[in-house]
Formats: C-alpha cells, sequence, structure tokens
C-alpha cells in the first residue's frame, strides 16, 4: 500500500510479556467476575487479583484424539502444535475494564498486551456472541505481541484468521493484524478499508506494499456492525483475502511465494499501526472476538474445520 510510511518500532511496542505459561492452555475465563460459559467444555478459571485483573489458570480442555465423540466436538486444539498464536475471548484479561493482556493459547508465550493504559481496549463482557471481546474505541487503541521465533514465517505459507465487527469509525487501512517491516512494508496484515488501488470499505490482506488481495463484494463494507470472520492466507504463490470461510479474492504470481514475511525485530500490532502511534493511524473501531494465526501449511480439511468452528461459534452464516 502506497500511503505506508517507514517508521520506527518503540522499545515498548515489542516488549516481552510477564505472567506467561509455558504449558499449552485451553480457553480460560478473564475475570471471576465476568466469567462466561465456555462452549469448549474446559475446566478453566481465574484468581482475582487485589488490583481487579485476573491470574491466568492452565484449562484442562484436551485435543482431539480423533474418535467420533471428538472429531464431532472439534476445537482448535486438535490442532494446537501447528497455530503460532491463539487468541480465545475467555483469555482476555482485564483490569478496571481494560483488556491489558490477550494471553496466547499455544503455549508459545506470544501473548498480546498493552502497558499504556490509554491505548488500551475495552472489555466487552458480552460481546460478539455474548462472549467477551476486546473492544478498540480509538482514537490510539491496539495491542502489541513481542517478535518471536514463532511469529517469523519466512517464505512459508500462512493463516491469519481473526472474529471481527468493525464500525464506521475505523480509518483507511484500519489493521486487525500487522506484523511488517520498513518499506516495502514486507510482512503478513490484515485489515479493513483497503485504500489500493482505490479507496474502498472493502478487507484485505497483505504480504507487502506492492502485494495485497482486496475482497470482492459481497459484501461492499465490513464497517457497519456485522460480524465477520475475515482471513490472510497465502498457499503457494497465491494469496487469499477469506470472508466468512471462502475465499472472497484472490491473487496468483511467482512473487507472493517469495515474499520474507518474518519482519524481524518487529512486533505484531493488533488493532492499530502501533509502531507509529498517532490519531487515527489505520485504527480499526469496533469488535475483535478471536484471533489465530498459523505460519505454515495446514490441511485443507483443518482449514474447513477451523473455520466452521469460529463461524458456528459466533453464529456467522
Amino acid at each position: 500500500m502506497g500511503k505506508w510510511v517507514a517508521c520506527v518500532v518503540l522499545s515498548w511496542g515489542v516488549g516481552a510479556c510477564g505472567g506467561q505459561s509455558t504449558t499449552p492452555i485451553g480457553p480460560i475465563d478473564a475475570s471471576a467476575e465476568t466469567a462466561s460459559a465456555n462452549p469448549e467444555g474446559s475446566a478453566a478459571g481465574t484468581t482475582p487479583t487485589s488490583d481487579g485483573s485476573s491470574d491466568v489458570q492452565a484449562s484442562e480442555a484436551g485435543a482431539g484424539d480423533g474418535s467420533e465423540d471428538s472429531e464431532a466436538l472439534w476445537t482448535p486444539n486438535a490442532i494446537l502444535s501447528e497455530l503460532a498464536f491463539w487468541f480465545d475471548p475467555t483469555s482476555l484479561r482485564q483490569s478496571n475494564g481494560l483488556v491489558v493482556q490477550w494471553v496466547d493459547l499455544t503455549g508459545n508465550l506470544n501473548d498480546a498486551s498493552q502497558p499504556t493504559a490509554a491505548y488500551q481496549p475495552t472489555y466487552t463482557a458480552s460481546g460478539i456472541g455474548g462472549l467477551p471481546s476486546a473492544t478498540f474505541d480509538g482514537p490510539i487503541v491496539f495491542l502489541q505481541v513481542a517478535d518471536s521465533p514463532p511469529l517469523q514465517w519466512g517464505t512459508s505459507d500462512l493463516l491469519i484468521l481473526a472474529v471481527v465487527r468493525g464500525r464506521s469509525q475505523s480509518g483507511t487501512n484500519a489493521m486487525i493484524y500487522q506484523k511488517v517491516g520498513v518499506s516495502p512494508f514486507d510482512g503478513a496484515a490484515l485489515y479493513l478499508n483497503a485504500d489500493n488501488p482505490s479507496q474502498t470499505t472493502l478487507a484485505a490482506a497483505q504480504l507487502s506494499g506492492d502485494v495485497f488481495a482486496v475482497s470482492a463484494p459481497p459484501p461492499s463494507t465490513f464497517d457497519d456492525g456485522s460480524v465477520h470472520l475475515l482471513g490472510t492466507r497465502r498457499t503457494g504463490v497465491t494469496l487469499e483475502i477469506r470472508v466468512d470461510g471462502v475465499v472472497s479474492n484472490s491473487i496468483d504470481n511467482e512473487t507472493v511465494g517469495t515474499v520474507n514475511v518474518s519482519a524481524p525485530g518487529y512486533g505484531a500490532m493488533i488493532g492499530q499501526n502501533g509502531y507509529r502511534p498517532s490519531n487515527g493511524f489505520q485504527q480499526f473501531y469496533g469488535d475483535i472476538a478471536e484471533m489465530i494465526g498459523v505460519g505454515q501449511s495446514l490441511t485443507q480439511t483443518d482449514i474447513d474445520k477451523l473455520e466452521q468452528y469460529l463461524m458456528a461459534r459466533y453464529g456467522i452464516q
């Protein structure tokens, strides 16, 4: 996207998150006060702290074992070892109504956090589908994930999926997820209101400033308060923008397969271009309930199951 500018990662933008567990865990409750039913049936819990936040406890949710029962109750736990990160609505950690951390359930320690109170999303206990969500209500609101080897995907296949509900205040190139370096901005991104090759209210997947795919209507807008499952997928030399479980649009060329999206030294940003925080700059307004990232190939069967799981969980048609 030609309008992006080179920027420097602020030192706090890639700081390591504390309080992390090295054990893969299933969905967890955000706090004792705002605990919600867990559709996956895991026995999760939290311990309130004196500052109103919650300590995370590991759940006992298990991966699918291949039996008929586990197939019927398929969750991302079945492919946990293949995920780079997994932010679940019940793994939001909040303090005084603001999101301070979004715990990564993969065990890769890729927690998303925001140390600056003024930039923290709002914790919405009954958000998308009645489950908790992080509400990005600007003008500078975002979460950040410290760079780590599991986020450096090189030229491999990749998949980023996010359950989102955008609002009309969202800015141009409103970032749902991005991990990019300086110009030509190589890195994986998923955003709304794409402005290349012209200004739109559509969604887009991107691997570089000149390598992107913009969704094809319908729908013609994603900032109208409707809930969607959006995705960026690279498979070989094909880049897809996925909408509600299907390919909305794609591009096919050799360049797609050669873009190195590792962006070493740059953290991942959720909700805005947090590399250069400023009022409204690529700010996403709305809710994000769940996000999953994969830095390798998945079988089409697993992709189908993953999208079906997310769409069913949030009532997306």
